[in-house]
């Protein structure tokens, strides 16, 4: 019974579980790689707010295309006209605006 309900469950909020995943994963690794960049600048510069500006850089300089390659790799099948093979720029639109 808790199976087929918990594939209800997925199958109906599919698109947001999977953003929501994409989030999460992308997150958890820029906070991995700003704590060790922080740590390693920090012991060549004491001045924390120039640290912190730095690693908020560096975090989302990882965040953001970690985010949109995990969900191009999500979507790509949802941009694609399924006879043809090629881009569907509608979807790709809609989505972007």
């Amino acid at each position: 019974m808790m199976i087929h309900f918990g594939k209800g469950f997925y199958n109906k909020y599919r698109n947001y579980i999977l953003l929501n995943k994409n989030i999460i994963i992308a997150g958890t690794a820029a906070l991995i790689v700003s704590v060790f960049f922080t740590e390693l600048y920090s012991e060549y510069n004491k001045n924390n707010f120039l640290n912190s500006i730095v690693t908020l850089a560096v975090e989302y300089a990882v965040y953001i295309p970690l985010f949109a390659i995990f969900y191009y790799f999500d979507n790509k099948g949802k941009y694609m006209v399924a006879l043809t093979g090629k881009k569907n720029y509608g979807n790709i639109k809609s989505d972007l605006i």
